[in-house]
């Protein structure tokens, strides 16, 4: 199977969505169960997606947090 190429104004979600849809009308069912092969539909991975990036905002301002108490916190401890 050749694997086609990326259209430019095609996201990475479609471009991953349109190989998936690709292979399985290649291979059937039968062939993809004997290897373990699934694929995670759209609304999964963009789930995904939005978690993955509110964890990232909150461990960046936990981080953030930190940074500052440690720097601050000389300071404050004078009083």
């Amino acid at each position: 199977m050749k694997i086609p190429e990326r259209a430019k104004q095609e996201g990475i979600l479609e471009y991953a969505e349109r190989l998936s849809e690709l292979y399985s009308r290649i291979y059937d069912a039968k062939i993809r169960k004997l290897k373990g092969q699934f694929f995670t539909p759209k609304e999964v991975s963009r789930f995904m997606e939005a978690y993955l990036k509110y964890l990232m905002a909150r461990f960046v301002f936990w981080i953030l947090v930190r940074v500052l108490l440690f720097l601050l916190l000389p300071f404050v401890s004078d009083y």
